[in-house]
């Protein structure tokens, strides 16, 4: 007879982060919080910016922010994602929605083909797994982008324009 491990899965929180933050209700306020992140000078938490990281920010349904995960870390040039690591966190912790961020390090927070593939498939897989994406927002030194700001058909006709 085969024995079956029976498990039991949990979130650990590894540290938390002092920051004044209201719910993430738009764009402009998760872009914000994403500068923290990223650019902000206190704590030292996920910052990075000479290599791309995507960060994932798990949310419940009016935007308050129940865990950040620091999801992936590339190169310059990108990163290698997959969906199973995006959403672990947002199961983990019940999260409703999540909000994605990545930064560019060229400073440049337009998306690349590559980001607008990675976007949809995101939201495919949030779509399935009834945890929707709020929102993609590249983070740069200019500024930064974000898919909910844009028509979402805007943005599925980058990518079909440069696969199709």
């Amino acid at each position: 007879m085969e024995k079956i491990p029976k498990v039991h899965i949990e979130m650990i929180t590894e540290k938390t982060m002092a920051c004044d933050i209201q719910p993430l209700s738009s764009s402009a306020l998760a872009a914000d919080f994403g500068r923290f992140l990223y650019y902000e000078e206190n704590e030292k938490e996920i910052r990075c910016p000479t290599r791309e990281i995507m960060t994932v920010c798990c949310v419940t349904t009016k935007g308050k922010v129940l865990a950040v995960d620091c999801t992936f870390v590339g190169t310059v040039t990108g990163a290698i994602i997959g969906m199973r690591e995006i959403f672990m966190s947002a199961i983990l912790c019940n999260a409703a929605e999540i909000i994605c961020f990545h930064n560019h390090p060229s400073g440049d927070p337009s998306p690349s083909v590559a980001d607008n593939l990675i976007t949809e498939k995101i939201k495919k897989a949030g779509e399935i797994m009834d945890i929707p994406l709020r929102d993609h927002i590249i983070l740069g030194e200019q500024g930064y982008y974000s898919y909910d700001e844009k028509k979402v058909s805007e943005w599925r006709n980058m990518c079909n324009e440069k696969t199709g």
